[in-house]
Order: C-alpha cells, then sequence, then structure tokens
C-alpha cells in the first residue's frame, strides 16, 4: 500500500477494514444462528464464503506474480 502514496497511519486505517467488516459479520451470523437456530447452514455458509474468498486472493495473487514476471 505504500506505493499509492499514502502515509503509515493510512495504511493501517485502510488494512483495518476488511477486519471490522470481518467481525460485524461475525457477530449478526451469529446473532442470526442463535435466533433461527440453523447452526449447520450458517456454518456451511461461512465455510464456503471463506474458501471463496480465499480462492478469490489467490487467483489475485496469482495474476499479480505472473504480471511482474512480465
Amino acid at each position: 500500500m505504500k506505493n499509492f502514496g499514502v502515509s503509515n497511519f493510512e495504511t493501517g486505517l485502510l488494512s483495518a477494514v476488511p477486519f471490522l467488516f470481518g467481525a460485524v459479520e461475525m457477530v449478526l451470523l451469529g446473532r442470526n444462528s442463535d435466533r433461527t437456530l440453523k447452526r449447520r447452514e450458517h456454518v456451511f455458509f461461512a465455510m464456503l464464503l471463506a474458501v471463496g474468498l480465499a480462492g478469490a486472493g489467490l487467483v489475485s495473487a496469482r495474476r499479480s506474480c505472473l504480471a511482474s514476471s512480465a
């Protein structure tokens, strides 16, 4: 992120955004799971989302590695 010309403080704030969304989503998913008592479906959804995001990150990282070596 430093290559984009932002300060150390701004880099910290930008890096914290995904974790803030993750924390809010964990609370909301847990509340909904407790309210509906459908824990299997909620665990499946959370795992599917995690695998999808990890896969997207791997594809993105591979693309940037290929682009930088060309």
